[in-house]
């Protein structure tokens, strides 16, 4: 009786486990297929990417917005190692000039990874438990022949703007014109370092040589302008020095005397220094000092330029106070003339 009973209870315990074994092996291939592998380019962002066409980079980050940027940024990066976006412009050993120079150094071609053509997120993963992961792709191709579209779209445009300076010569007109069309060649070097970096074999030359040469043409423009200075009010001739120094810090000519007559620029200004009554309350005394200056074309007496300020200054005596007032009348007609032309070349 006890072996038909054990017999029974075998023969019940092996159905069962061929029956439970799907089950088992189910539950595991059904956890397998739901355990996400993580994607080669993860660990390689080349992966079926030529490396001679493309540019690839992975960023990470909480959310995909955050993988994305750094995935751009870095692609980004790849591009800008070889690229300087700013050159220094060479200054001039003296004073003169010396304002000029240093606002051509400052004119700087801004990237922006946004418009870099050929660029887009090509993959996107998310990781519960690492976060976002993109991958960014930058087809080498498409950058270089959007880029060489815009050289030439540029050189075309250049060329426009020196016409023009040519038929503004010796006026602030080809001086402005000279400033555009330089701004538009540094674009030019910008787009010409990309291409190097993306297409080495390419060779870019330019009709209109290089932004080095419009640099030199612009100075010698500048250096063309000639501005008589007149300056009322001024006892000492200390506000008509700083008007001088503000005009030949931009390379401009200025003109006394006999030759101020064929200046074909006038600069002129009204200085007054008003004595404030003192306080019985204060050891403190005030002097204001009211400047207006402007600038204009001698041929069609035209105003180019003006400006006017006022500032007060205190000191403990009297003399000390009109000393003050007086360098602030220097310092606005040197700091706000260079704003002032500065600003008229950016219009």
């Amino acid at each position: 009786m006890k072996k038909l009973i054990s017999g029974r209870a075998d023969a019940f315990c092996s159905r069962t486990l061929r029956r439970a074994v799907p089950v088992v092996l189910l539950v595991f291939t059904a956890a397998g297929a739901f355990a996400k592998k993580a994607p080669a380019w993860i660990d390689n962002p080349y992966s079926g990417y030529d490396e001679k066409s493309y540019i690839c980079a992975v960023g990470a980050g909480l959310k995909s917005d955050d993988a994305d940027k750094k995935a751009l940024s870095d692609v980004a990066a790849v591009l800008q190692q070889n690229i300087s976006s700013v050159e220094v412009v060479q200054q001039a050993a003296s004073s003169e000039g010396l304002n000029l120079s240093s606002y051509l150094a400052d004119i700087t071609t801004q990237s922006d990874i946004k418009n870099i053509s050929g660029l887009s997120i090509k993959e996107r993963y998310k990781d519960k438990k690492n976060g976002c992961y993109s991958l960014a792709v930058l087809d080498k191709g498409v950058a270089s022949k959007s880029y060489s579209l815009l050289l030439n779209k540029n050189s075309l445009e250049i060329e426009s703007l020196l016409d023009l300076a040519e038929q503004k010569s010796g006026s602030l007109d080809e001086c402005r014109n000279l400033i555009q069309a330089y701004k538009i060649t540094r674009e030019n070097d910008y787009y010409a370092s990309l291409l190097a970096v993306l297409k080495p074999a390419a060779h870019h030359s330019f009709s209109y040589g290089s932004s080095g040469e419009i640099s030199a043409r612009i100075k010698k423009a500048f250096g063309k302008i000639t501005v008589s200075v007149l300056v009322n009010g001024d006892s000492d001739g200390r506000i008509s020095a700083a008007a001088g120094e503000a005009i030949n810090g931009f390379g401009f000519r200025t003109q006394d005397g006999a030759a101020a007559r064929n200046a074909a620029y006038s600069f002129t200004a009204d200085v007054s220094f008003e004595d404030i009554e003192k306080s019985e309350s204060s050891d403190i005394y005030f002097t204001r000092c009211i400047v207006s200056w402007s600038l204009k074309e001698v041929s069609s007496g035209n105003t180019v330029l003006t400006s006017s300020g006022n500032s007060r200054q205190g000191k403990l005596s009297r003399a000390e106070a009109r000393q003050s007032a007086v360098r602030a009348a220097e310092t606005f007609v040197k700091e706000n003339f260079s704003s002032q032309i500065t600003q008229l070349f950016e219009k």
